[in-house]
Parts: structure tokens; sequence; C-alpha cells
């Protein structure tokens, strides 16, 4: 059975929930809570996250392999995240990036991006992805 880590007897993820609550609490004019996903909070994320974010970063992403059946990391490279006035996709997926693995590019949901913590871009990015799906499992709002 695996442990659970802790610090002061909280749970990390709840640490980590509540520092990236706190860092975006400017953002969203919020105290204590995370707003819903919705149109404008993710415009107001969009903003935040492209005038913080220094793209095109490097992350992974878990993408399915046939042969031998199960789950592989792949290395990609993340260009940008796409304008969610822009796109259809935002009622679905958050906000979406352009993604390029080494052989093709494609677009993602930027919360399924795992950025390297070395990268200086990571808190920023690691924040939407906390709120995104803190929020989007159940202690919140779905998009709209």
């Amino acid at each position: 059975m695996e442990e659970k880590k802790s610090i002061n007897g909280e749970h990390f993820y709840d640490i980590e929930i509540a520092g990236s609550m706190e860092r975006l609490s400017k953002l969203f004019q919020t105290k204590g809570e995370f707003p819903p996903v919705n149109a404008a909070t993710l415009e107001a994320m969009y903003d935040y996250l492209t005038q913080k974010v220094k793209f095109p970063f490097q992350g992974e992403i878990a993408a399915l392999d046939e042969n031998p059946p199960g789950r592989q990391i792949v290395n990609v490279t993340v260009n940008g995240v796409f304008d969610p006035d822009d796109t259809d996709e935002l009622n679905r997926y958050g906000l979406v990036c352009e993604v390029f693995n080494g052989k093709e590019t494609f677009h993602m949901p930027l919360s399924e991006i795992v950025i390297k913590q070395e990268d200086a871009s990571f808190q920023f990015v690691e924040d939407y992805c906390v709120w995104y799906w803190e929020v989007k499992e159940g202690h919140g709002d779905e998009p709209s």
C-alpha cells in the first residue's frame, strides 16, 4: 500500500490546492475558493498564461499504445495555447494547446500536459491544471 505524502499532517495535494488557490486569488478576485470554469474564467486564465508562460515549453503526455497495450509517456513541445474565443473545444476541454511530439503537430487540452518542475513556467501551468481539475471533478461547475 502506497503511503500518502504529508506535511504537518496535511496531505500534499491539499497543500498544492491551497497554494494554487492563493496564487490565483488575485487573478480571479476570490478568497478561499476556486471560481467555476466558464468562458469568462477561461479567458482570464488564457490572458494570465499568455503573459506568464514562456512558449514553447517541454512537457509529457500519456498516450495509448496498441503494441503492447497500455499507456506510454510521450515527450512533447507545447507551442502555445489557443484563445478560448477562437475554439469550439472550450466547453469540453478547457484551454487547448498546440503540441508537437517530434512527428506531428496536434491540439489537446492544456490540462493533460505534465510540465517538468524545473521549467520556469511550471507553477503557472500547474496552477491552471489544479484549478481546472479541482473544479471539473465535482468541486465546482462544469465548463459552460
